[in-house]
């Protein structure tokens, strides 16, 4: 619990000292649409539908057997699934996406598309990688889990700062 409290912690902290900076280097139209962006993206991530925590279950109970061989399945199965339902989800949005030829909402702003399907993608990687959080939850690892969180955090900040200052606007915080 801890580790959570520490983990959730850095996010808040980072997030709030990140914001006057985001702020001053994105203009309002930019900003608008980068938490739409992040909104309309991250709900790739409700694809996942539950087999996370299921395979948690699953995963455990592998453990406590010490069926190496089975948690190899299961991670193997679960990644497998977790990048088809990625590659469906990115089929069924480049469909629409051809029908209806942009982004609705989008308005004339030119890096929209393009800042879209990087997240896209970025979120498709994501759910490739619930399997392994799933793993470390299963080993009853948590630790770990949180320790990748604040890493990514951390790692993350710096990153957004130089790609800002460097003007990389939209498409540079999309990269990082």
């Amino acid at each position: 619990m801890r580790m959570h409290a520490v983990a959730r912690g850095v996010e808040i902290v980072v997030g709030i000292a990140l914001l006057p900076f985001v702020l001053a280097h994105l203009s309002r139209e930019q900003y608008g649409l980068w938490a739409w962006l992040l909104t309309i993206s991250s709900y790739l991530t409700l694809a996942d539908i539950g087999l996370s925590q299921g395979n948690v279950r699953l995963l455990a109970s592998a453990i406590e057997r010490r069926d190496w061989r089975r948690v190899g399945e299961i991670v193997s199965f679960a990644t497998a699934l977790h990048a088809a339902i990625s590659a469906a989800v990115v089929v069924v949005l480049l469909l629409l996406a051809s029908f209806t030829g942009t982004i609705r909402g989008a308005g004339d702003h030119p890096e929209v598309q393009s800042v879209f399907w990087v997240l896209l993608a970025a979120q498709a990687v994501t759910l490739c990688g619930f399997p392994f959080g799933s793993l470390l939850s299963g080993l009853q690892r948590l630790d770990l889990v949180h320790a990748v969180r604040i890493a990514y955090v951390t790692l993350n900040a710096p990153l957004t700062v130089w790609l800002l200052a460097r003007g990389g606007g939209l498409r540079g915080l999309a990269w990082r």
